[in-house]
């Protein structure tokens, strides 16, 4: 195993956080002319900060930023959504593309991130605020609301 070195990253209250720590889960799709827009932003933030990132495509194809993403999956047959949107849409956010999650690597914690497209200065002031979050143990439901956002494509 590599050992790759320490990425940290200050949050806004001065902590440093190691960024293998957490990771960012992706749901797109191939044919979202949204997922095509944000997936190349949110590809080359993350490679900059040395940033995890684990797609998931809900219509089965990849894209430029991502051609070989992974494919939800039901554990059992009788489930009606697969395990992973389950897992990330269970708490009642409308399953659409993109959608992106910060999620703790070793609690499986995890906050919604972006809805829809999203800029990546608003995207990265929202990620170091769910890390404080996630260290300070604040409950997800008093997280502020995602930004609203018109370009995302419904499952």
């Amino acid at each position: 195993s590599s050992s790759r070195p320490v990425s940290l990253m200050a949050l806004p209250d001065g902590r440093q956080v190691n960024m293998k720590d957490y990771a960012v889960v992706l749901f797109m799709q191939s044919h979202c002319q949204y997922s095509a827009k944000f997936d190349p932003d949110i590809k080359r933030w993350a490679d900059t900060h040395s940033i995890r990132v684990y797609p998931y495509t809900l219509d089965g194809g990849g894209d430029a930023s991502f051609p070989v993403p992974m494919i939800p999956r039901k554990t059992s047959p009788n489930s009606p959504l697969a395990d992973e949107i389950m897992t990330f849409f269970g708490n009642g956010l409308p399953i659409a593309t993109p959608t992106a999650f910060v999620v703790n690597v070793h609690t499986l914690r995890a906050y919604p991130l972006t809805q829809g497209v999203m800029d990546i200065s608003t995207l990265e002031n929202r990620y170091a605020s769910l890390i404080q979050a996630d260290l300070d143990q604040t409950d997800p439901q008093h997280l502020p609301p995602l930004p609203a956002s018109a370009q995302l494509t419904p499952q």
